[in-house]
C-alpha cells in the first residue's frame, strides 16, 4: 500500500492535518509517468542540418571578414563555447598564412 493510507498513527492521539495528508501524498504517493521521448523524424533532421550549415557559413563568413568579436558572439548564441570559436579563428588564421 502506498501513499497516505500506509501511514499509521502510533498513539491514536495525534491526527494528521489535511495539509499533512497532501504533503505526505505529494512525497510518497504515486507520481505520474513521464512521457517517452519521441525520436526525430528524418525531415526534422534534414532541417536541423540545413540550419547548422547556414549558421556555420555565417560564422565562417564573419571570421573571413576579420570580424572576430561578432563571430564569437554568433558562435556563443549558436551554443558553441567561446574557446571553440577562438580555436576556429586561430586555425583559420594559420591556414590562410600557410596557404
Amino acid at each position: 500500500m502506498s501513499g497516505f493510507k500506509s501511514y499509521k498513527i502510533r498513539d491514536g492521539v495525534h491526527l494528521p492535518s489535511e495539509k499533512f495528508k497532501e504533503n505526505w501524498d505529494s512525497i510518497f504517493g504515486k507520481k505520474p509517468k513521464k512521457p517517452k521521448k519521441e525520436t526525430m523524424k528524418k525531415e526534422d533532421e534534414n532541417v536541423l542540418n540545413a540550419l547548422a550549415d547556414l549558421n556555420t557559413n555565417d560564422l565562417m563568413g564573419l571570421i573571413e571578414k576579420g570580424k572576430n568579436k561578432e563571430a564569437i558572439s554568433v558562435g556563443v548564441k549558436m551554443g558553441l563555447t567561446k574557446k571553440d570559436v577562438e580555436k576556429t579563428i586561430k586555425d583559420y588564421a594559420k591556414a590562410t598564412k600557410e596557404g
